[in-house]
C-alpha cells in the first residue's frame, strides 16, 4: 500500500464532482500526457488483482477484476457512480475506455467517464472495432502464409527497415497472432493491441520494425511494429496462433537491398518453406519502392522469372 500526499505537507483539496488523477510519474513525457496528476508509489497487476482507497482503517471503495483490456483503461459508468456498485471491474457498470488520449491509448483522465454502451467486455479475447468491443477472430492453419520478407535493407539501416508480409487466405484478425524465428524455440512478441486488425482473404499485413515512413525506407502503413530483428543468414521466420503454428519459412540468405518474394502461384503455407532465392517458390524482388530499396510492401508480389 502507499499513502498519498503532498512533499511539502500542502492540503490536496477535491472538489464534489471532480476526477482525480493518481499516477506513477507526474512527467508527461514519460506517462503520455496524462492531465495534473497526483504521483503515488505504486503499481496495478493486469491479472487477478485489486485497487482499494481507504483512509485510517476505513475502507472507502474497492474494485476487483481478473483480467483488463489491452491499451484501454477500465471505465465506470457515470451512472454508477457509488461505491457499492462498482465492486467487479469485468462486468457492468464498467467497460473498456474507447476514447484516445496522450499517445493513443484509450481512456479519459481527469474528465467525466462516458456512458458505457452495453457494459462489460473488451477483455482478453477481444479487440475493439470501432466503438465496440468484440471477439477476436483467431486464423487457423491455412488462413495466412508469409508472402515477403526484407531483412536486409540497403536504403536504410536494418534496425529501421526490416520488414515482411503475410498475406491472408482466409478471415480472421491479426491480434493475438505470435511471431518470431524458429517456432522450435517459441515465439519472441504478440500482435497486443487494442484496436481489430481485421483481414480479408487476399488481403496483405505489412510486419515494419519502423513505423515512421521518413525512417524506414519509405514504406506504406504498416499494420504492427515489430521489435525483433531478422537475421541475414541462416534463419528463420513464424507466425503462429495459440500456440499453433500457422506458418514458417527458413533461409540462408538474403538480399541485398531486395526483398525475398513468394511467387503468388505459391501463396499456400505449405509450398513456401524455403525462402531462398534458387527454389521456384521465391525470387528476390526487382521493383523500386520509397527510398530505393527493391520489393512491393503491402502490395502484390509479381511472379518469379
Amino acid at each position: 500500500s502507499t499513502t498519498i500526499g503532498d512533499p511539502d505537507n500542502l492540503c490536496i483539496e477535491v472538489a464534489a464532482d471532480s476526477h482525480l488523477v493518481i499516477a506513477r510519474s507526474g512527467d508527461a513525457m514519460v506517462n503520455c500526457g496524462l492531465p495534473a496528476v497526483i504521483v503515488a508509489n505504486f503499481s496495478l497487476s493486469n491479472s487477478n488483482s485489486n485497487l482499494e482507497i481507504g483512509w485510517g482503517d476505513q475502507l472507502l471503495d474497492m474494485v476487483a477484476w481478473a483480467t483488463v483490456p489491452t491499451g484501454a483503461a477500465l471505465s465506470l459508468d457515470p451512472m454508477s457512480y457509488d461505491p457499492a456498485l462498482n465492486d467487479d471491474g469485468n462486468a457492468a457498470p464498467w467497460c473498456p475506455a474507447v476514447d484516445p488520449y496522450g499517445c493513443g491509448d484509450l481512456g479519459t483522465p481527469g474528465d467525466l467517464n462516458p456512458a458505457c454502451m452495453g457494459g462489460g467486455g473488451g477483455m482478453d479475447g477481444q479487440c475493439l472495432d470501432g466503438n465496440s468491443w468484440r471477439d477476436i477472430v483467431k486464423p487457423s492453419p491455412g488462413d495466412l502464409v508469409i508472402s515477403e520478407i526484407m531483412a536486409n535493407p540497403m536504403v536504410v539501416a536494418d534496425s529501421a527497415g526490416e520488414w515482411f508480409e503475410v498475406r491472408a487466405l482466409g478471415a480472421f484478425d491479426l491480434n493475438g497472432v505470435t511471431i518470431g524465428k524458429f517456432f522450435a524455440d517459441g515465439a519472441l512478441e504478440t500482435v497486443d493491441v487494442a484496436a481489430c486488425i481485421p483481414l480479408t482473404p487476399g488481403a496483405t499485413a505489412l510486419f515494419a520494425t519502423n513505423g515512421d515512413s521518413n525512417v524506414n525506407g519509405g514504406l506504406p502503413p504498416a499494420d504492427y511494429e515489430f521489435a525483433m530483428s531478422l537475421n541475414n543468414t541462416s534463419s528463420a521466420l513464424h507466425v503462429a496462433s495459440d500456440g499453433v503454428l500457422l506458418d514458417e519459412v527458413t533461409w540462408s540468405t538474403v538480399g541485398n537491398g531486395a526483398s525475398t518474394s513468394l511467387d503468388p502461384g505459391f501463396y499456400d503455407p505449405s509450398l513456401n518453406d524455403n525462402a531462398n532465392a534458387a527454389d521456384p517458390a521465391w525470387c528476390y524482388e526487382t521493383v523500386v519502392y520509397g527510398a530505393g530499396d527493391k520489393g512491393t510492401p503491402k502490395g502484390d508480389n509479381n511472379p518469379c522469372p
